[in-house]
């Protein structure tokens, strides 16, 4: 079901614009400086660029005049009018120094993989080979093992566990380097799980450490039916013997990489506003995330999806509009955007997060920066506006398709 939904979204044909303007590669003086993104740890660039530098060293709460909520109601003036009402938790991180990065996809081939893959606690593991390099071969052993239906692509490994058998592949489809383990057989498979959802959080952080991942943040919870759990453990079922299927996006000193995954058919539509050049269309690009299946077998099931380097430090401590700055921002927007079949439309979160612009020229590259995320805050998030926390600059993830 995840692989699925994963794949419509990727292979939707959409028109899009891509205007990067915003993310000049700046020029100035450098120095090197290790960076650490959990896992992801490499001697990286810092370039002092073009970036407007804060002095101020308190947390962004404090510095920007940030409330705990915002209340307010915005009537748009195009098209069908419209009441955009917002009664918004706002959620900012306790930190003071914020960056921009500029981030790289791996290039996830075998000798990437194995160090995880050995740390995935299997009783025996064979190597399987390149499955466009000896298909009949490789169908041959899986066939013996009993896993003949199993889907694999690109190479991988057959792995064992609890006399368990798994596949554990990895690949590049389209934009995205993947690594996928699942089992042969799940009619075969324990379905307990006795795991408390308070202690879920920490349960899944502690089995990605023995694998060396570190530097995610759970983002949605779901039982193995796919029905959705609130990260506060309501709307939880009776019983999730099957286990839990669980969202990780990266972090960058703790502060989310919010996934575009989750931000698609936008109601608002930006397309009518005077000054284009302040609305920044986003093509597709691989992010860096993790989705897995947990249950007391231990994971169960996974896929890693472009796993990211940093490749230079754009700025530290940059500095940042400030609040009320930031509200008038979304108020000139909200004004000037149609808003698509809704007469009243409820925008209940506000967060400050991080989030991946993709480079013009190579979508396997892009910046890391600060933003603002207006939202409906549902998991599958249709109402939503995102800025740029530095100059206000509008991000659309869904273009819709018309001529131009």
């Amino acid at each position: 079901i995840l692989h699925n939904r994963y794949e419509k979204k990727k292979y939707k044909k959409i028109t899009v614009i891509l205007m990067c303007a915003l993310l000049i590669t700046a020029v100035g003086c450098s120095k090197r400086k290790s960076v650490d993104m959990g896992d992801i740890t490499s001697e990286a660039t810092e370039n002092t660029g073009e970036y407007e530098i804060s002095t101020d060293k308190s947390s962004i709460k404090e510095s920007l005049g940030v409330p705990d909520v915002w209340q307010e109601d915005i009537a748009t003036s195009v098209g069908d009018s419209a009441t955009v009402r917002i009664y918004a938790e706002v959620i900012v991180p306790d930190i003071s120094d914020v960056k921009v990065l500029e981030v790289k996809q791996k290039e996830a081939d075998r000798e990437f993989w194995e160090p995880y893959i050995n740390k995935m606690g299997f009783d025996e593991i064979q190597y399987l080979g390149n499955y466009f390099d000896d298909e009949a071969t490789i169908r041959a052993k899986l066939a013996k093992e009993g896993c003949a239906g199993v889907v694999y692509s690109g190479e991988g490994y057959l792995a064992k566990r609890n006399n368990l058998c798994y596949i554990v592949s990895f690949s590049k489809e389209g934009l995205l380097h993947i690594l996928t383990c699942e089992p042969c057989d799940r009619s075969k498979f324990p379905q307990k799980c006795s795991i408390e959802f308070d202690a879920l959080e920490q349960t899944v952080y502690d089995e990605l450490e023995k694998m060396g991942i570190t530097g995610f943040k759970m983002a949605s919870i779901h039982d193995t039916a796919y029905h959705e759990i609130k990260m506060d453990g309501s709307g939880m079922g009776a019983a999730v013997d099957g286990g839990y299927v669980v969202t990780l996006e990266k972090c960058v000193d703790g502060v989310r990489i919010a996934s575009r995954d989750y931000f698609h058919n936008n109601i608002f539509d930006f397309k009518e506003r005077e000054d284009a050049s302040e609305v920044t269309y986003l093509a597709e690009y691989a992010e860096e995330f993790i989705r897995l299946e947990i249950n007391d077998e231990g994971i169960v099931y996974m896929e890693y999806f472009a796993p990211s380097d940093v490749t230079e430090i754009k700025a530290s401590n940059v500095k940042l509009l400030d609040f009320e700055q930031v509200q008038q921002v979304y108020r000139n927007i909200i004004i000037n955007s149609q808003v698509d079949k809704e007469s009243i439309v409820l925008l209940k979160k506000l967060e400050f997060a991080y989030f991946k612009v993709p480079s013009k020229d190579d979508v396997d590259t892009g910046s890391i920066i600060p933003v603002w995320i207006l939202s409906d805050g549902e998991s599958d998030c249709t109402r939503f506006i995102i800025i740029n926390a530095i100059d206000g600059t509008v991000f659309q993830t869904y273009r819709p398709v018309f001529n131009e």
